[in-house]
């Protein structure tokens, strides 16, 4: 039977529980330090569903959560470029990590939230820490959110976004990637294209 694992918010130690799909191996005998705090910060408001008046409140949370959690370990720049996309501008923000010259790997960064809530700045201390231990180059993608788009919109400033990356590799120093930014396009498009817009 697959086991999940539970963190007990009282005594903070990590409970196994019954789970199928989920994994069944503990890296650590003791949780994040970080991961912690934010799950005592976030319990209170699982399982309760948002509605619409309630968006703005929790995206402010959310952020205000994220930046003031997040570590900003230094890289080498942190540029913003818009581009264009199906819905209009598309706000990228580029990390380049320090380290010796030449290409580097390039890491297109979907932020996370449920396409509901994250920006750029709530995910600004993982991308950074994403760019130094990697040393790639990140590219996060401020991409629309819903209510107000539906989930396909977000998906598609994506995919504009993983497509310019793989055209404007070059300027960004990071390793040809056309081939495989086209692979995974292909790949992300296959649901719609198989199962129509329902997916």
């Amino acid at each position: 039977m697959n086991r999940f694992w539970q963190v007990n918010t009282v005594t903070k130690g990590i409970v196994p529980m019954d789970s199928p799909g989920m994994p069944t191996t503990l890296r650590a005998g003791q949780l994040d330090r970080e991961a912690g705090l934010f799950l005592r910060l976030v319990a209170p408001f699982t399982g309760e569903p948002i509605s619409h008046e309630q968006v703005g409140r929790s995206r402010r949370a959310w952020r205000l959560t994220a930046v003031t959690l997040g570590r900003r370990v230094p890289v080498e720049s942190i540029v913003e470029r818009g581009i264009d996309g199906p819905g209009g501008q598309i706000l990228l923000r580029i990390y380049t990590p320090a380290g010796p010259a030449g290409l580097k790997p390039a890491f297109l960064w979907c932020h996370g939230g449920g396409f509901v809530a994250g920006d750029l700045d709530s995910n600004d201390a993982i991308c950074r820490g994403v760019a130094r231990a990697a040393q790639a180059v990140v590219v996060a993608v401020r991409y629309r959110l819903a209510p107000e788009h539906d989930l396909y919109a977000g998906r598609e400033d994506f995919l504009a976004a993983l497509n310019w990356v793989a055209e404007h590799g070059a300027s960004l120093r990071v390793w040809p990637s056309v081939a495989i930014a086209r692979a995974a396009i292909s790949l992300l498009r296959w649901p719609r294209r198989i199962c129509g817009a329902a997916v």
